[in-house]
């Protein structure tokens, strides 16, 4: 999944992509659960255990605000907050 992923973030050319493993059994459209991997084009990696889809939401849209906020130039480079991880809600 993760190779995956990071292929596609490439062929696509995008900023942030989220991957899962449509083959696991506990995971998908017929459940309430997913377990997913975030990867951003300058190496950001995250992954979830298997949460609620909303959770996933939430761990996505964390990586989209904290990648938006992240400093574009080298001169303004600091320590941005990490998007939350599932384990801190």
């Amino acid at each position: 999944m993760r190779a995956h992923a990071a292929e596609k973030l490439q062929a696509k050319g995008v900023d942030l992509i989220v991957g899962n493993d449509v083959a696991a059994a506990d995971v998908g459209f017929e459940h309430d659960t997913n377990r997913v991997h975030v990867v951003g084009r300058d190496g950001f990696e995250q992954d979830t255990t298997l949460i609620d889809k909303r959770e996933v939401a939430r761990v996505v849209l964390d990586a989209v605000v904290f990648l938006r906020q992240r400093p574009t130039s080298p001169a303004q480079q600091g320590s941005p907050q990490q998007p939350r991880k599932e384990s801190d809600t």
